[in-house]
């Protein structure tokens, strides 16, 4: 009697695994890419393979850019919206940074579909680095300045220091601080130095 009611329950578990609906899935190779530090004026470049790791057939109902994603992303894709994926059929994302400026950015591709998942996305982060920065390497010439006995209450002939800038990235000037009593500038700009400008 046991194994009877046992072959009666399988039976209809191999029914009803039978009548079970085809249906399709969407798989992304890459969901979030995260580009990491990226000199600006320098392009990274990643990809994402979307696919339908189902057994029915699925539509993109909407394939676009998300609006708050920043220029420094350039989104070449051959997911389209109205595009229809068969079981085992792909489509690529590729995403290329390009930063100009130092900062962090973000962006992200819509891919609404016909799946039970209508609404993914692929997301992307990055910072664009200047690789220059902080890299300027000062030197003063001479390196020191000797005014020797001087009488009080007069003031001594004026001497020439020269800051150069050896690079090699530019430096902006924004402050000069005098150390000892009754030190005195002529004038003092505020500008910037290119390497090896002075």
């Amino acid at each position: 009697m046991q194994t009877q009611l046992l072959r009666a329950i399988l039976l209809s578990l191999c029914f009803a695994a039978a009548d079970a609906p085809a249906s399709g899935r969407i798989c992304t190779t890459l969901d979030v890419m995260l580009f990491g530090n990226v000199a600006t004026g320098t392009t990274q470049t990643q990809s994402s393979v979307v696919s339908n790791c189902g057994d029915a057939p699925w539509s993109f109902t909407d394939v676009s850019v998300h609006p708050a994603t920043n220029a420094a992303y350039h989104v070449t894709s051959s997911c389209a919206t109205g595009l229809t994926l068969a079981p085992t059929q792909s489509c690529s994302i590729v995403i290329n940074f390009a930063p100009v400026v130092p900062g962090q950015v973000s962006g992200g591709v819509w891919l609404h579909n016909t799946t039970t998942t209508p609404d993914q996305i692929v997301t992307f982060y990055g910072r664009g680095v200047d690789a220059l920065a902080g890299n300027a390497t000062l030197q003063f010439e001479p390196s020191g300045l000797s005014f020797g006995a001087q009488t009080v209450g007069t003031t001594s002939p004026p001497q020439t220091l020269t800051l150069r800038n050896l690079g090699p990235s530019p430096l902006t000037l924004k402050a000069l601080v005098l150390n000892g009593p009754a030190a005195t500038v002529p004038f003092m700009t505020r500008r910037s130095l290119n390497r090896s400008a002075t």
